[in-house]
């Protein structure tokens, strides 16, 4: 998505297409690859290992000089449990160019666009588009990301709030 267009469309009044809401896994993956910027994913990666781990917490840490570790997890007495390295686009070819072997911990590389990727570190897993969106699909009503996705939920289409959206006042 062109972020000067959405902008200038959102400025002039002019509506977007309209999503409508699906919980088909190749609508929710092409909404990721269409809507989801490199941060964002880091966060939709925190989020959803926080999901799939409730024992444990996750921190999202990434940014410049993060030190390969967009977020990290801990147990409830704070020993590290794991951590997660997104790409949005990964030009690489195995797991090992982003982790070395690492006992005890939890090891989690995602990447929405990538050619095939070699598992060649044990215990690491790679979250590739597809495995994405099934857990963008598992846990579309704890993610608020799948509000504005419009993913797996229904919405009010009358009422309050349903007829103050899609009206611009600029």
């Amino acid at each position: 998505m062109n972020a000067h267009a959405t902008l200038k469309r959102f400025i002039d009044g002019t509506p977007a297409p309209p999503l409508t809401d699906t919980d088909d896994v190749a609508e929710i993956q092409r909404r990721l690859l269409t809507f989801v910027s490199p941060a964002t994913l880091e966060h939709l990666c925190v989020e959803l290992l926080q999901l799939e781990h409730p024992d444990e917490t996750w921190w999202h840490v990434g940014g410049a000089g993060d030190g390969g570790a967009d977020g990290l997890g801990y147990t409830h007495d704070w020993i590290p449990s794991g951590r997660v390295q997104c790409k949005w686009y990964f030009k690489g070819s195995r797991v090992s160019e982003v982790f070395r072997p690492c006992e005890n911990m939890r090891q989690v590389f995602a990447s929405l666009i990538h050619g095939p990727v070699e598992q060649d570190v044990q215990g690491a897993e790679f979250w590739a588009l597809e495995h994405v969106a099934m857990l963008v699909k598992k846990h579309a009503k704890d993610l608020p990301i799948t509000r504005s996705l419009r993913i797996a939920i229904t919405f009010p289409t009358v009422g309050k709030y349903a007829s103050s959206y899609g009206r611009s006042s600029c």
